[in-house]
């Protein structure tokens, strides 16, 4: 610095003074923005904080009976869906066992059926061939009458 001229000098001066002290001006209006937040802005952030801190411990306690109700929960949809597929295959099997009882009875109706339509034409059948007897019994009853008849008239119109 010793070689320096006045000039060099006042312009390492002015650089200093910018560098420096211009920064050194504004100092005080900086410290005073920084005394209001910390007066004004740092009680209400501590409040909300401590808030906020109350608020996640609170959640912190609560998370085990949350996740114990989500468990619990669990548990009975898993136990609710079970019965209902147990009921519905039970249900399954009732259906298929009265359908099976449904077409057993059916089969035996049918049967039945079949029986009784069986015994029917052999009583018709007999019937009809009784009937059938019957009237070639009268038939012959009555040929014979009518020869008998005619012989008599035969008989009484030579008289």
């Amino acid at each position: 610095m010793a070689d320096l001229t006045a000039r060099e000098a006042l312009d390492v001066f002015r650089t200093m003074q910018g560098k420096f002290l211009r920064p050194l001006e504004r100092l005080p209006q900086a410290l005073e923005t920084a005394i209001q937040i910390i007066e004004h802005d740092l009680p209400a952030a501590k409040r909300e904080w401590e808030s906020l801190t109350g608020l996640i411990q609170t959640l912190r306690e609560d998370t085990p009976k949350v996740q114990a109700a989500q468990a619990e929960a669990k548990q009975r949809m898993t136990n609710v869906q079970r019965q209902a597929n147990e009921a519905e295959a039970a249900a399954q099997i009732r259906i298929q066992e009265a359908e099976g009882r449904a077409k057993q009875r059916e089969a035996a109706l049918d049967q039945q059926y079949d029986d009784k339509q069986v015994a029917h034409e052999a009583k018709y059948n007999a019937a009809a061939a009784m009937l059938g007897d019957e009237i070639r019994s009268l038939e012959e009853t009555r040929d014979r009458l009518q020869q008998e008849v005619t012989g008599l008239r035969n008989k009484f119109a030579a008289f």
